[in-house]
């Protein structure tokens, strides 16, 4: 598949995940501090570490499109020569 495919993709991720952490975000202020604490910790920091993977993701897909070469896999998927 080329770089492209994979470059939206990870946008789409990214979008669709960041309007959840959104909504969230906002739901969150409803409950107690002790709830919102664990929902921070269970569910927000991981969904935030998640966007920041994708975003991550799709710049290396932007270099190997930008480079026009692949070689290889990493933690993140490709290798740019």
């Amino acid at each position: 598949m080329p770089a492209e495919f994979w470059i939206a993709f990870y946008d789409e991720l990214v979008t669709y995940q960041s309007e959840m952490l959104a909504e969230m975000a906002e739901l969150t202020k409803n409950f107690s501090d002790p709830e919102a604490r664990a929902i921070e910790v269970d569910d927000l920091r991981p969904l935030r570490d998640l966007i920041a993977d994708g975003k991550r993701r799709a710049e290396v897909w932007r270099q190997v499109a930008d480079s026009g070469e692949f070689c290889g896999s990493t933690e993140t998927g490709l290798t740019a020569k």
